[in-house]
């Protein structure tokens, strides 16, 4: 369905659906109630693409989009030991607002090469993580293209000269990138020019690091994973989260896609892998697939 065309009914749903989607609190504006709260399809859709628990999202969230912060090394579960959790990998986090989007700055220790990952907001603070490890930026690698996650590319790409790299079957959702932020009336967004269409099992190297290119369509047609094999640390995007899974109930979303990518591509990677995700904090794949009421061990589909 092109976004373009949207009746208003359907636009109207696809705020509302966005916001949730993007970790905004339940604050329906006035001419937009009664569009899917109450309705048999609303709730429908609300149990066939879950979301994040509300209790990660704070009160009111950020509207200044420079209050943006940066977690080093987010703190992972306990059982995996301090010194086996990167590998030679610097990962932090940088939280953008108002989405409370998580993205990326994935770096060699080695080489000092690093890839930027979901850069959805302003390039300060990514700036800031790569000054203090002496990295040098080598690719922007987006998990998909909601806006969300695409919002700070062109800036990131224009300050810090590098190529990005996508999945082509998000091309439609990148294209709609204006579209979205007038959606939620932001100033109109910059599509920024691809380098580089990603497909299944594409190789990034970051000097002697591999990072795999895993495609996990469902919530997104193109939606993508990014594996670091050796370092067993995987970037999820919003394909899976920590007790929950991705929306599908947006334009080329699909439930069934989502839970076969996540079943056949993720959790055979081993449940000691660790990952983070495009919002929330990180897990690891064998206590999502034992415990996720959405696609774990209990789960009824």
């Amino acid at each position: 369905m092109a976004i373009d065309s949207m009746s208003n009914s359907a636009h109207n749903g696809f705020i509302i659906t966005l916001l949730v989607i993007c970790g905004f609190p339940p604050h329906v504006p006035e001419r937009l109630r009664g569009t899917v709260d109450g309705s048999d399809a609303a709730s429908e859709a609300r149990r066939r693409a879950p979301y994040q628990p509300r209790s990660l999202w704070p009160e009111n969230f950020v509207e200044n989009r420079s209050e943006i912060s940066a977690r080093p090394n987010l703190s992972l579960p306990a059982t995996i030991p301090a010194e086996e959790r990167t590998m030679g990998l610097i990962v932090e986090t940088v939280v953008n607002a108002p989405f409370m989007e998580n993205s990326y700055v994935v770096g060699d220790e080695e080489s000092r090469e690093a890839l930027l990952i979901d850069p959805g907001g302003d390039a300060e603070a990514i700036a800031a993580v790569l000054a203090r490890h002496q990295l040098k930026p080598i690719a922007i690698v987006n998990t998909h293209a909601h806006i969300d996650h695409v919002a700070g590319v062109a800036e990131a790409k224009q300050r810090f000269g590098v190529p990005f790299y996508l999945h082509s079957a998000d091309r439609d959702w990148l294209q709609a990138l204006p579209t979205q932020a007038r959606m939620f009336g932001f100033p109109a967004a910059a599509i920024p020019d691809v380098e580089r269409w990603l497909g299944d099992g594409d190789e990034i190297r970051l000097g002697s690091v591999l990072c795999r290119v895993i495609h996990t369509p469902g919530h997104t047609p193109g939606g993508c994973c990014l594996y670091f094999p050796a370092q067993r640390l995987l970037i999820t995007g919003d394909t899976l989260f920590q007790g929950s899974i991705g929306r599908t109930d947006l334009p080329g979303g699909s439930l069934e896609e989502l839970l076969s990518s996540i079943r056949t591509k993720l959790f055979p990677l081993g449940d000691e892998v660790v990952f983070h995700s495009g919002h929330g904090e990180p897990s690891t794949l064998g206590e999502e697939r034992l415990h996720n009421p959405f696609v774990g061990a209990a789960a009824s589909d």
